[in-house]
């Protein structure tokens, strides 16, 4: 790796569940705008894709109080 990398690989950023849902929720919503000027995604790949951000929440977001 270079520096660049080895510097991004150990900042951490902490976010809460909320913030979490919010942000797949932006990835949806972009994607479906990408499906919907561009027809280059389709459905089933946007449900995908939104289903292993939900599914592999990063150890680093953490719950409500």
């Amino acid at each position: 790796m270079d520096k660049q990398s080895i510097a991004m690989s150990e900042k951490s950023i902490t976010l809460s569940e909320q913030r979490w849902e919010d942000l797949v929720d932006k990835v949806k919503f972009s994607l479906e705008c990408i499906k919907r000027y561009d027809g280059y995604i389709t459905e089933d790949e946007i449900n995908l894709i939104v289903s292993v951000l939900k599914n592999n929440i990063p150890f680093d977001v953490v719950g409500e109080g």
